[in-house]
């Protein structure tokens, strides 16, 4: 009998942290996983990401959401624990951007790593 009442309580936690629709009922932070790419479809190690949360700052290159991130290897880096809502990236290494390329985001959906792919090339 208490492992029924302890599996029901357990079952209504976890079906309360899916069904909410405030940051504290998500089970995984809201995060974005963007990968790089150059005009060959390779992803570029050693570029400097960038989050903006509207296109103002992103234009000014002021008000970054957190501080710049650098690709790894696989060409990705990963910004945690963001509003569901869309972005603007701007991905620069030496001479190449992806200005005018992929700058938008789609809205993200909470709770989920949301992935996107960005594209520099020569200024």
């Amino acid at each position: 009998m208490k492992t029924r009442i302890l599996f029901f309580l357990i079952l209504a936690f976890i079906s309360n942290c899916f069904a909410s629709n405030n940051t504290y009922g998500t089970i995984l932070p809201t995060s974005i996983k963007i990968r790089v790419i150059d005009i060959n479809q390779n992803t570029v190690e050693g570029v400097v990401v960038t989050l903006y949360g509207n296109e103002k700052d992103y234009r000014a290159k002021e008000n970054p959401l957190s501080e710049s991130k650098i690709t790894n290897r696989h060409g990705i880096v990963v910004f945690k624990k963001l509003k569901p809502q869309a972005y603007f990236v701007h991905a620069v290494k030496g001479n190449t951007s992806n200005a005018g390329e992929e700058v938008l985001t789609e809205k993200l959906f909470e709770g989920r790593i949301n992935k996107v792919t960005t594209l520099i090339s020569n200024d």
